[in-house]
């Protein structure tokens, strides 16, 4: 839905007159069983690789996929038609893997005809249902993507590299002498000491609070308390916001819950710590830092380690040690670290965004 957004914002940049609906696939269009058991579904899988595993590779055997696309049909087909007939776009776009095969049947059938465009959302790894052959246009992140796009049957003429539809604070590259500002903002310390960025993403999964115990014992063995900063953001996970509050810290650190200005904090910060989402890395290589990857969702965001490790913008591990034996030497090497950036800023693509719109 960030991505819907993202491009919703910047139509309305470019026509305000503009009448878009964003609309979520699952929940208002297909309706039980999805409608209350979507979302939940979403979290549990996120947060059990194994099983997210098992949908994922399920979903990569055409046999399964064809059997889930066809029950998807059931289900859709009507409601989509009726939305359809209730709205009369001018275009559709979608930002979702399994929201191409039935509105691309759908509308092949109707007159006059109505463009519909994807974006891919993925970086590194993309499902093949991301690219249907019947689509006007298909816009994807990278290159790697777009190899995947023609190997599933694309043609060039269908396809623009461009890059990742990101939130609006994202539109454009970091503004000389931001960084001082932002840490006055944020009430972080101004003074040109290494500032850590932990994030656990919207829902607060994963092992965030291991590594964030890992990297503060490892910088406290080079760094004074106040010599280095960390930043735990914690996202809706109440829980372990509260648990890491609670804890004595051997360096100086901040635990906040879920953030809205999240480009004042990566902006402020010199290091992120973070899972491998295709949002979170892209935003990051817009705000040139370094990235240390702690994980990843089994085969929809493998595919965005080897984005942010091939390019040399950072690195991956999830071993809280290691993770933390790297940060702490990122943090005592100002010229790797410098590197890093300069290797994040070559990945940026702040204009996407209005670039796709």
């Amino acid at each position: 839905r960030a991505s819907a957004e993202a491009l919703k914002q910047g139509m309305l940049e470019l026509n305000p007159s503009l009448d878009i609906h964003v609309i979520d696939y699952f929940v208002t269009i297909a309706g039980p069983p999805f409608l209350h058991t979507f979302p939940k579904t979403y979290s549990k899988l996120a947060g059990n690789p194994a099983l997210w595993r098992l949908v994922w590779y399920g979903g990569l055997f055409p046999p399964t996929r064809f059997l889930f696309l066809g029950f998807l049909e059931l289900l859709v087909k009507k409601k989509f038609e009726v939305v359809l007939d209730s709205l009369n776009p001018d275009l559709i776009v979608s930002v979702h893997p399994l929201c191409q095969n039935v509105p691309v049947r759908v509308l092949k059938k109707r007159k006059p005809h109505i463009p519909f465009v994807t974006v891919v959302t993925d970086l590194g790894s993309a499902a093949p249902t991301w690219f249907h052959p019947g689509v006007d246009k298909c816009i994807v992140p990278t290159e790697h993507v777009y190899n995947i796009a023609r190997k599933c049957g694309l043609p060039d003429e269908k396809l623009s590299l461009i890059g990742l539809p990101v939130r609006q604070p994202f539109w454009g590259s970091p503004e000389f002498g931001s960084k001082r500002r932002a840490r006055m903002s944020l009430e972080l310390p101004s003074a040109d000491i290494p500032i850590v960025l932990l994030i656990g993403g919207g829902d607060g999964v994963g092992n965030l609070g291991r590594v964030a115990e890992s990297v503060a014992s490892e910088l406290s063995k080079k760094f004074g308390k106040n010599e280095v900063q960390m930043v735990v953001i914690c996202g809706r996970n109440k829980e372990l916001r509260s648990r890491l509050d609670s804890l004595e810290w051997p360096v100086s650190i901040r635990v906040e819950g879920f953030v809205k200005n999240m480009k004042d904090w990566m902006r402020a910060c010199d290091i992120v710590v973070t899972k491998a989402g295709p949002g979170t890395i892209a935003e990051a290589f817009i705000s040139e830092l370094p990235i240390m990857l702690s994980g990843f969702l089994p085969g929809q965001e493998a595919g965005n380690v080897s984005v942010v490790v091939d390019s040399k913008s950072g690195s991956f591990s999830k071993n809280p040690k290691i993770i933390a034996e790297t940060v702490c030497l990122w943090c005592t090497d100002k010229n790797l670290r410098r590197e890093l950036s300069q290797n994040s800023k070559r990945m940026g693509t702040p204009d996407a965004t209005r670039k796709i719109s």
